[in-house]
């Protein structure tokens, strides 16, 4: 069905960003919402010094998540193996599709999907015959 609505609009760009599941419980173990303003934040593991701290927002208390509970993120891993993982199978054999490891710093994570978006770029229109880049 993705095909059939992408059809027309140029290369479909497939990005897997792959994290082992071990590391995304860490992540989402480590992660507080503030329980007055609902920012979000993470936290070094036991908080500093042994005690939670506060929102830098508005001072709140941090609290996590009952769907950041480790039992949860792993039901959830499990049912994204079970029913999103196979559309990352079909789509990684096509020359549009590039995987990256996503266990890096935000910013190499963004770096390294601009820089798989423009080589998927440059391959299709380096691709595609002149006449059609020039009507694109």
């Amino acid at each position: 069905a993705l095909d059939e609505i992408m059809a027309g609009h140029g290369a479909l760009i497939v990005v897997d960003i792959a994290v082992p599941d071990d590391a995304l419980v860490e992540r989402l173990a480590r992660r507080r919402v503030c329980a007055q303003c609902g920012n979000a934040t993470s936290v070094a593991a036991g908080g500093v010094g042994g005690t939670m701290p506060r929102c830098e927002q508005c001072g709140g208390e941090l609290v996590l998540r009952s769907d950041d509970a480790e039992s949860v993120v792993r039901e959830r891993l499990r049912v994204y193996a079970e029913t999103t993982r196979p559309l990352v199978d079909y789509y990684s054999s096509r020359p549009t599709f590039r995987a990256i490891d996503g266990h890096q710093s935000q910013s190499a994570v963004a770096a390294a999907l601009t820089a798989v978006v423009a080589n998927v770029l440059a391959t299709v229109s380096a691709a595609s015959p002149v006449s059609e880049r020039a009507a694109g």
